[in-house]
């Protein structure tokens, strides 16, 4: 029996309108490849963007990006190596760790203007989490909390209702979700 644990962790992927340490600006207009949904599910998850010496490109989960008015947000579900667990519970508590994305190079179109690379499209092809993001406001939202299988299994279920509950309101033209 494997004593890996299961954790969520959330948080910004992505801010809109700000630069990051790279001088990019992404906008609520970067194509992110999420679809007409303006979600993303499966997306994996790694530490360091696989550049950890000890962990290279394991996966420690999946994870689903949503769109919203503010920027990118991850939702995802862990499935942390003991070696990493008290690590992970550490650089959390301390605001170290933060979320950042890698997209595949050959989706990536920069467009110069004024002083700075506003991004025009952005294909995510995988979210870390790591000590050093480019967006400095994602470093304080990365949020870790264990979970345990049933509770991962009760979560994962009212995602699914909710998700069909959106899905149905889209298509009748409303844009919340009374339940």
């Amino acid at each position: 029996m494997s004593s890996t644990e299961m954790r969520r962790a959330e948080g910004w992927l992505i801010r809109f309108g700000q630069r990051d340490f790279e001088g990019d600006i992404f906008t609520a207009e970067t194509d992110f490849f999420l679809g007409a949904s303006g979600r993303k599910s499966s997306i994996p998850i790694l530490f360091e963007h696989g550049q950890d010496e000890l962990l290279q490109l394991a996966l420690l989960g999946e994870g689903t990006v949503i769109h919203k008015d503010g920027g990118l947000w991850m939702d995802a579900v862990l499935r942390v190596p003991p070696v990493l667990g008290s690590a992970l519970k550490r650089l959390t508590r301390d605001r170290l760790l933060g979320w950042s994305s890698g997209a595949a190079g050959h989706t990536v179109t920069p467009r110069e203007r004024g002083n700075g690379r506003v991004i025009k499209s952005w294909g995510i092809a995988e979210a870390s989490l790591t000590t050093r993001p480019a967006m400095h406001l994602v470093h304080s939202h990365a949020m870790i909390k264990r979970l345990d299988p049933q509770q991962y299994a009760t979560e994962l279920q009212a995602r699914l209702v909710l998700s069909r509950y959106e899905r149905i309101a889209k298509e009748i033209g409303g844009n919340h979700v009374a339940i």
